[in-house]
């Protein structure tokens, strides 16, 4: 079974941002590894709590694990573990805060004008119309994606080396520094050079300080069959790249279902308004009947009633998918709602005809009617003829 995140954080499932952070850094501090060194199983929480807090705190992720989105995994596990290390999460949140010994400052160099700000890398949310046809069988295509990629220039860091730059002293040139907090320990962005790991830097020339440039990648988008409207798919680490992290984000596919003039569907269930001719509808006979699969030969029993529906099992759509593979298993059904046709206008000729036949013709539906409206016209007779007594109780009553 998925993993419930609400009640791992301990939250309601309409928590409120604040919600979920207060009851993250709670456990996240209780689970820390470095405050429990003599429990291994605190790691394995420590990292479950990260991973629950990742994605509801993040809108479009959010949305996708409450919908049951299937998502296109990175490897067979969870659909929703997105984080891949917990510890630069952890980092990552706490830095937020100001006033925490983690407090990530944001650093503008005006000489310079890189970008040095510590931030994830921004998602992608790409929206996809689904023909019927592509709900019924799946959908392959290859979209181009505007994506942030590093530049090659300056290796993504915005900046470049100049004659008067030097190692940086502060990180020795990792870029990076070790943060103490009573117990805990985590690795944040250098001060001194701004995780550049030199000093005295010079603006790329090409990335202008960005340290990314927008390429249009053209990428395979692979959509199985079943998908319900607004299912969102994830492209793990295909997204924007981020200098500050060094990782490449998410790409988001959300799945739209487009209005068809002939189907209408609910889910897996299609259904359909099929004309029926009256000599087909009295006698019955073999139709054609389209379906997302094709034109399918079915059987009209003799005398359907006006406005009937039929069903047909497992002839709907794929089932929304449910394996970690998107395989779906099984499919719904398909209905046909019959609306008899009657003719607009009749030749004297075919009134004849029609009158040769029809007073010999059984009606059920017809005769119970009729008998019902003469059982009224006979309790209508006794009414009326007790009328006159029951006006005269009521005036010997009123006078009494």
């Amino acid at each position: 079974m998925p993993k419930d995140y609400y009640d791992i954080l301990g939250v309601p499932r309409d928590a409120t941002d604040e919600q979920l952070k207060k009851a993250y850094r709670k456990l996240a501090l209780q689970y820390h590894p470095d405050k429990n060194q003599d429990n291994p199983g605190a790691e394995e929480k420590f990292k479950e709590v990260s991973e629950a807090y990742e994605v509801l705190s993040n809108p479009v992720k959010r949305r996708q694990y409450n919908t049951g989105g299937f998502n296109n995994r990175r490897t067979g596990g969870n659909p929703f573990q997105y984080v891949d290390d917990p510890m630069s999460f952890f980092a990552y949140v706490f830095g937020t805060e100001p006033g925490s010994p983690f407090h990530r400052q944001r650093y503008s160099t005006p000489a310079s004008g890189f970008a040095t700000n510590f931030g994830a890398p921004a998602l992608i949310e790409v929206d996809v119309n689904l023909h019927i046809f592509d709900v019924a069988k799946g959908f392959k295509k290859s979209i181009g994606i505007p994506v942030n990629d590093p530049c090659g220039n300056c290796q993504g860091k915005g900046a470049k080396k100049t004659e008067e730059s030097k190692i940086c002293t502060s990180c020795n040139g990792e870029g990076k520094r070790k943060m103490f907090s009573s117990d805990l320990h985590i690795m944040q962005t250098c001060t001194g050079c701004n995780g550049l790991g030199f000093t005295n830097p010079e603006v790329c020339d090409i990335c202008k300080g960005s340290g990314v440039f927008t390429t249009k990648k053209i990428l395979d988008v692979v959509i199985p069959p079943g998908v319900l409207d607004r299912m969102v798919f994830t492209l793990n680490g295909k997204g924007n790249y981020s200098p500050q992290t060094g990782q490449r984000g998410d790409i988001f596919i959300r799945a739209h279902r487009l209005a068809h003039p002939l189907f209408r569907t609910d889910k897996a269930d299609v259904y359909i308004e099929f004309p029926l001719d009256l000599k087909t509808a009295l006698l019955g006979g073999k139709v054609e009947i389209p379906t997302p699969f094709g034109v399918q030969t079915v059987t009209i029993a003799p005398c359907p009633q006006p406005n009937c529906t039929l069903r047909f099992n497992g002839m709907g759509l794929p089932l929304p998918p449910q394996t970690k593979d998107g395989v779906s298993e099984g499919r719904g059904n398909f209905f046909v709602q019959v609306k008899v046709q009657f003719p607009q206008e009749l030749s004297d000729t075919e009134k004849k005809k029609i009158e040769a036949f029809a007073d010999d013709l059984k009606y059920p539906a017809q005769e119970r009617y009729m008998t019902a409206v003469k059982q009224v016209k006979e309790e209508l007779k006794t009414w009326e003829n007790r009328a006159p007594d029951l006006t005269k109780q009521e005036e010997e009553t009123v006078n009494g």
